[in-house]
Parts: structure tokens; C-alpha cells; sequence
């Protein structure tokens, strides 16, 4: 068992008992240890804090001079450094906070981590909130925050307008005055489809957190926002004041969407033959692999149909390659249009197709593949010649004896074979 000193000892009880928030930060950046008191300050728990960095708990605007100051302390220019600074709780909102950092070294110089201590300055802030009409710095803030943030604070249950920063007339397409003349005068662009349920939340919930989304018609432009309100206390514990924040999130939703719909694509296209717009060899292999286990398990019947054109290099021959994969498709598509939902067709190569028929006997497929009418597949070269498309078909039903896809397969193609030979006797 370690033995600590009665130094150590001293430290480690003055440490977690503080009545401020402490903690030990590796060169990194890293929380190496944390008291209950900056615990509950930022609403994380010890081992959360343990797994990010103070970066990630830093409002971005002041990360930058987070940073240098850090870079100080290593330069040796400095001893420590206070700053105050806004803090990202657990829960999203931001708090303010006293930063007090110094830099320990070893007997060498070298340095070892950091100890920061943080003060919850909030209620010093909320106290200064009356001023803040008045407090050019503070408007300065709110105005860098972003251009696409609307921030206006509220007395009076939200009938008396404090401050409005010009984000809202970004947003809202008002000029601040509007807004104070009529503090609600931000639920009128309110998309129909949600106007009910914002005025419903408003009406119902006078005070506390109100968090929601919405869109806005600006003159026909659709905004997406993120809303959030939340409440601002005195000395005695009431309100007085409320702080409305209104994002416009549409560009980065339509980003969002637009690498889902491109995620989307490169998925299809991923599985899908370029030429004929049906399932490429791997794809169609994949879907054989799990129609043989699922049957195999459930004892269920699947037949695999092989098909493959007659003479399709005379095609190539005769009309040219672009006719050659005008054929190709035009006889996928022919395919597509009348197979079931529950089949899978697939290019498993050149002019060599597979169609796999789960829950289909061989003799149910017969009746099937007859219905496809494949002799009357038509297609006419770019000059309009009529182009032949004849195939030759193979079939197997998945029996106990298949050891093996690849043997299903096989017997498939070995079937399709043994008509082509036939035909062309």
C-alpha cells in the first residue's frame, strides 16, 4: 500500500473538498484529475471528464486564447494566468467561469502538467445582466457569435425587449425596433406546421428551459431553426430575465441531407452494375449467400436461374459495341419489368445473368421463367436496325446435397450449358 505524506495527504483533502473547481491537466490537454466541485459545475462525472480535453469544454471564442496562454506558461513568459471564460456544460448551455492555471515543473525545469482551478463567476455574470443594453462588450460578443444566431433577451414574461443583437434581422428579415415594439412579433414568420406547437409551448411554459425546432417563411424561404430559451435568476432566486437563442441551421441541414442523399448514391452504386442498372456480380453474389443460408436454416425452397445470350459476340460483331450494351440493357430492363418484388437479378458477368427465386421450387420457376417471355425481348441498334436477343436458361433448386454456394452455382450454369448445347444441335 502507497504511503503518502502528510504533505500529499494535506493536498489531496484540500483538493477534493475545495469549494472551487480543481483539477490536474496533462501537457495534451487532458484531465488527469478532477474534484466534485468542478464535477458539479459542469455537470460531467469524473471518468466523462477523464475521456475529453479542457478544449472540449471550451466555448470556441475562447479557445484561441485559451491556448496562448498555455503556450506562455511552456515558453516560461509566464508563472500562471486568469482569464474568464464561457464553459459548455453536459447539457449543452453555456456557463461562465474564473480560470486560474499554473504550470508544475520537476526538479530539472521540466514541465510536468497544469493546475487549473475554475470559479463558477455565473451568478456574478447574471448579476450584470441588467446592464447589458449598456455593456458594449458584451454586445460585441453576442454580435461575433455568428451571423446566422439571433439573440434577444426579455423582462416582464417576455413582454419587454432588454436587448437584440443583429443576427435577428439576419434571421428574421426585422429590423430589432419591430421586435420591441412587439416582443412576440418572432412567431409570425413561423412555419404554419409548427406554429401550434411553438405558441402551445410558450403559452404553457412561461419559465424554465424550452428547447425546440422550427422552420420560418421568410417570403417564401424556408428556415430551419434551433430554439432555445432559458431563464436568468436574481440574488433572491426569481427571474428576471430571459435569454432567447434562435439558430439558423438550414445550410447545414441541406448539407447534412446532401452527404446523406451522395452517401446514399455511392451505397447504390456500390451494388449496382454501371450498364444495365441491376445488381453487379458482387452484389447479386451477396444476395445468393444470404437466400442460401436462410433457406438452408428454415428449410425453405430457392431456385437459381442462369441465363446467358446466344451468339452475343456476333452482336458485337454485326452491330457494334454500343449496340452490344444497348442489348444488354434493353434485356435487364425486360427482366426488371416482370419479375416478382422478392426476386434478385443481377449481371454476374458479360452477357451472363443470375435471378435468384427465394420461396420458389424448380418446377414453380419453370412456370415463371416461361412467363418473362424471353424470346420476345426487342431491341433496335442507334440506326434503328432490329437487334436478335436470344438466351439460353439453366435452373437448380437448392437441395440438402448443395454443399456450397459456389456448387448451387455451378449446377445453375452447368443446367444453362447443357440447354445451350441442346439448342444449338
Amino acid at each position: 500500500m502507497e504511503i503518502k505524506s502528510p504533505d500529499e495527504t494535506l493536498y489531496s483533502m484540500l483538493f477534493e473538498h475545495a469549494a472551487v473547481g480543481m483539477t490536474q491537466v496533462s501537457l495534451e490537454g487532458r484531465f488527469i484529475k478532477v474534484n466534485k466541485a468542478l464535477c458539479d459545475f459542469l455537470g460531467y462525472s469524473r471518468k466523462e471528464f477523464l475521456e475529453c480535453t479542457f478544449q472540449d469544454i471550451t466555448h470556441p471564442d475562447y479557445l484561441r486564447g485559451d491556448l496562448e496562454n498555455v503556450q506562455r506558461l511552456l515558453d516560461g513568459k509566464a508563472n500562471k494566468y486568469s482569464m474568464e471564460k464561457i464553459y459548455q456544460h453536459k447539457a449543452g448551455h453555456f456557463l461562465w467561469g474564473k480560470l486560474t492555471v499554473s504550470l508544475v515543473r520537476d526538479v530539472a525545469g521540466e514541465p510536468l502538467f497544469f493546475i487549473s482551478v475554475v470559479e463558477n463567476i455565473q451568478d456574478k455574470k447574471v448579476a450584470d445582466f441588467s446592464l447589458l443594453q449598456s455593456e458594449q462588450k458584451f454586445k460585441k460578443i453576442v454580435e461575433l457569435l455568428s451571423d446566422k444566431m439571433a439573440v434577444w433577451i426579455t423582462t416582464n414574461k417576455g413582454k419587454q425587449i432588454l436587448f437584440v443583437n443583429r443576427g435577428f434581422a439576419n434571421i428574421w428579415q426585422l429590423s430589432p425596433l419591430q421586435l420591441t415594439q412587439n416582443p412576440l412579433r418572432f412567431i409570425d414568420a413561423i412555419a404554419p406546421s409548427d406554429k401550434p406547437k411553438i405558441e402551445q409551448l410558450l403559452n404553457s411554459s412561461p419559465y424554465g428551459r424550452l428547447q425546440a425546432d422550427f422552420e420560418l417563411n421568410i417570403g417564401g424561404t424556408i428556415k430551419s431553426i434551433e430554439f432555445d430559451r432559458f431563464d436568468i435568476f436574481d440574488e433572491d432566486g426569481i427571474v428576471r430575465s430571459q435569454v432567447y437563442v434562435a439558430q439558423d441551421r438550414t445550410e447545414e441541414i441541406k448539407t447534412h441531407q446532401l452527404l446523406k442523399n451522395q452517401n446514399a448514391r455511392l451505397k447504390k452504386l456500390a451494388k449496382q452494375d454501371s450498364l444495365t442498372g441491376v445488381n453487379n456480380r458482387y452484389e447479386i453474389f451477396r444476395c445468393v449467400q444470404q437466400e442460401y443460408k436462410r433457406a438452408l436454416r428454415h428449410e425453405l425452397k430457392a431456385t437459381l436461374v442462369f441465363i446467358d445470350l446466344n451468339d452475343f459476340k456476333s452482336i458485337n460483331d454485326k452491330f457494334g459495341h454500343i449496340a452490344g450494351d444497348e442489348a444488354l440493357k434493353c434485356f435487364a430492363q425486360h427482366l426488371c419489368e416482370r419479375i416478382r418484388d422478392s426476386d434478385k437479378l443481377g449481371r454476374y458477368g458479360g452477357d451472363e445473368f443470375l435471378l435468384l427465386l427465394p420461396e420458389t421450387s424448380e418446377q414453380e420457376a419453370q412456370v415463371l421463367v416461361s412467363r418473362l417471355n424471353l424470346d420476345a425481348v426487342s431491341c433496335k441498334s442507334q440506326d434503328g436496325q432490329h437487334i436478335p436477343i436470344s438466351c439460353s436458361v439453366g435452373m437448380c433448386e437448392l437441395s440438402e446435397d448443395i454443399e456450397s454456394i459456389e456448387r448451387w452455382l455451378e449446377q445453375a450454369d452447368g443446367n444453362m450449358y447443357e440447354e445451350k448445347q441442346q439448342s444449338s444441335e
